[in-house]
């Protein structure tokens, strides 16, 4: 569903060459994936290097006949606000994704778990109610 294609894809932009962490393909999306890796919390310049990514995937990696690429950021922390407007108007799909390094105790996890259901449950209640 998710296959691997390239790990540190060397490509040359310019006078520079850069590396993409990870260029897998979304076998129902049809399109390919751009995922970065970061050890820090996101920044706008992480933006940047990802639209810079997924303009040279589009023009030079991309077959005929596939969807747009997507681009996903891992990064330790992020700040929703700092992600909104570094994001906000680039027109590729750009994702951040906050990762743990290791997991909340026993009860945290049971709550979000909760929280997540009790969630998902007034949605399609509201779905439900407007049809």
């Amino acid at each position: 569903m998710f296959p691997f294609v390239a790990r540190q894809k060397r490509i040359r932009v310019g006078g520079s060459w850069y590396r993409v962490d990870l260029l897998r393909y979304h076998r129902v999306l049809r399109c390919l994936v751009v995922i970065d890796l970061k050890a820090g919390a996101f920044t706008h310049a992480d933006a940047g290097q990802m639209n810079l990514y997924l303009n040279y995937v589009r023009a030079h990696l991309a077959l005929p006949g596939e969807t747009e690429p997507v681009g996903i950021i891992r990064c330790s922390d992020k700040d929703d606000a700092v992600v909104k407007y570094a994001t906000g108007g680039i027109r590729t799909r750009v994702f951040a994704s906050k990762y743990l390094t290791s997991l909340s105790d026993e009860e945290t996890l049971r709550q979000e778990i909760l929280t997540t259901r009790r969630a998902i449950q007034a949605r399609w209640k509201a779905e439900k109610a407007s049809e």
